[in-house]
């Protein structure tokens, strides 16, 4: 368990703040990063063209980075609920690593995913096909 959820995948380096996601067996929650959206004035979609352009690229941080980014695309009014970013690897037993943003809890998870996802019935019927 973490916080109120059910954790089914496990977790890297212990206790981790509590949130709504829960991943399968074969996802490791690696990190969970939280932001102060009070600290982010209204944004324009221009204004979030020139962060990317600009202060962006100095990240090194690419957890850091993509909240920055959800959350600034939050204050310019585009009304994002989820997102997530996935970047695959050809790595054998690592399958990939993703970024999973969600405006109900406000944090950002990073995960990576071994091959045991491929056959998972979570990756082979996503939401939108199951039932």
């Amino acid at each position: 368990m973490v916080g109120g959820a059910q954790q089914t995948g496990h977790v890297a380096g212990g206790s981790i703040a509590p949130a709504s996601q829960s991943y399968s067996s074969a996802v490791t929650l690696l990190r969970r990063g939280t932001f102060d959206r009070s600290a982010l004035a209204a944004r324009t979609p221009s204004e979030i063209e020139a962060w990317l352009l600009e202060d962006a690229l100095a990240s090194r941080d690419l957890l850091d980075f993509y909240q920055k980014f959800v959350w600034r695309m939050d204050a310019a009014g585009m009304q994002v609920v989820r997102s997530s970013l996935h970047v695959g690897t050809l790595h054998p037993q690592l399958y990939g690593y993703a970024w999973n943003w969600n405006i109900d809890d406000g944090l950002c998870d990073e995960v990576t995913a071994d091959t045991r996802v491929l056959t998972s019935d979570a990756y082979r019927r996503p939401p939108p096909y199951s039932g």
